[in-house]
């Protein structure tokens, strides 16, 4: 009644429903071989809850340990470039078994229920189990999430001996951060640690925690960058997947231990889950700083063409619809009539007529890529 309607406890509280309770409860004793029980130790109150609390809670995970369930979120994009966000819900999965079909059509059930359906122009974020792949394999453009962890011996063994000393789980944002922390308190901890966890420091090489904090930063700041709200993040995939990529090769000033940590397969890893599509490559050269593909120029042949394709096909669609065949060129008069006081200056020859070439989509590209405009990176690109 109070827990699960958000009543307040004053409603029970009274002294006149006290009293009709406790002698319910009486009437009960009389032909009941159970020991007497008072009534305020039952009726909800923050002391009631506090002592009943942990065996609620143990009664609950028992219910609901090893029950599946499916959760579903949605990110629209409004026709004026407004990023909305919906949790629709961590719903019971109930159907027998987790096949990619059964997957599928809960997730599909629970869609339409909301009256959405996946069609191709919808991107479908999953993790990379071979159920998830195939699910999602028609009808949708699936993005891939990769959350394992890297399993490299010495940079493991550090983390394991700092999450000894720390002992909280953790996912990759967070292991990055209590690194880090623990990089900070590092050269404090001796004076207060007890005999327990000495053996643990001691264990930690200290110059390969700073290097590896050092290593792991930027990953954590491209997740900050692919994980904007209220901005599009579709342009920075590219430079941001190369920027990681740059960052793996080892250069020769690395130290040994870091070098022996082979980041070649973090590199590996990111090339075949970081799978490009078609619009990474068109917002990329739509942006003016990242139009010439400066921090990955194999790739601006491949933008250009889709880019060019792009404005064809739809240059085709407008001229198609209107029914009409445009004129190569159109003679633009800038002048004016000549409304001077000056007698002879209203006898000038008038301006002549400007011939200008209408904008076809390779001119208007190269145009664009003509132009020297350039934007910092907390600018708004959509409003360029």
């Amino acid at each position: 009644f109070t827990a699960l309607d958000c009543r307040a406890f004053e409603v029970v509280s009274g002294e006149g429903f006290m009293k009709l309770e406790q002698s319910i409860f009486d009437a009960s004793r009389h032909t009941s071989n159970s020991s007497s029980v008072k009534i305020t130790h039952l009726i909800p109150s923050p002391t009631t809850i506090s002592r009943n609390i942990d065996r609620l809670y143990e009664e609950k995970k028992v219910q609901l340990t090893r029950l599946p369930y499916c959760g579903l979120a949605l990110r629209h994009v409004t026709q004026d470039f407004n990023l909305q966000n919906f949790i629709l819900g961590c719903i019971l999965y109930d159907t027998q078994s987790q096949s990619a079909h059964n997957v599928r059509s809960f997730v599909d059930s629970q869609l339409k229920s909301y009256g959405l359906t996946l069609n191709e122009s919808i991107f479908v974020v999953s993790d990379s189990e071979n159920k998830m792949r195939a699910a999602f394999k028609e009808k949708c453009t699936r993005i891939e999430v990769d959350k394992r962890r890297i399993s490299f011996d010495k940079a493991q063994s550090l983390f394991e001996h700092v999450k000894k000393m720390v002992t909280h789980d953790t996912r990759f944002n967070g292991a990055f951060y209590m690194l880090e922390v623990f990089l900070d308190v590092y050269d404090e901890l001796a004076g207060i640690i007890n005999n327990v966890f000495m053996a643990n420091l001691a264990a930690i090489d200290k110059e390969l925690l700073e290097e590896l904090c050092t290593f792991l930063k930027i990953f954590d700041q491209v997740i900050d960058a692919l994980s904007e709200e209220e901005k599009p993040t579709m342009h920075k995939v590219i430079p941001v997947r190369q920027l990681l990529l740059n960052h793996c090769d080892l250069k020769y000033e690395d130290s040994g231990e870091l070098k022996e940590l082979n980041f070649s397969l973090v590199s590996e890893r990111i090339k075949c889950v970081g799978i490009l599509q078609d619009q990474h490559y068109v917002s990329t050269l739509l942006h003016p700083s990242l139009k010439y593909f400066e921090i990955d120029p194999n790739e601006k042949s491949k933008a250009i063409a889709l880019s060019y394709s792009s404005l064809l096909s739809n240059n085709i669609a407008a001229t198609d619809h209107k029914g009409v065949a445009t004129s190569p060129l159109i003679m633009i008069d800038k002048s004016k009539p000549i409304t001077s006081n000056y007698l002879l200056t209203r006898c000038f020859d008038q301006p002549p007529l400007i011939p200008k070439p209408v904008l076809t989509p390779t001119s208007e590209l190269d145009n664009y890529m003509s132009l020297d405009i350039q934007l910092r990176e907390n600018d708004d690109v959509l409003l360029f």
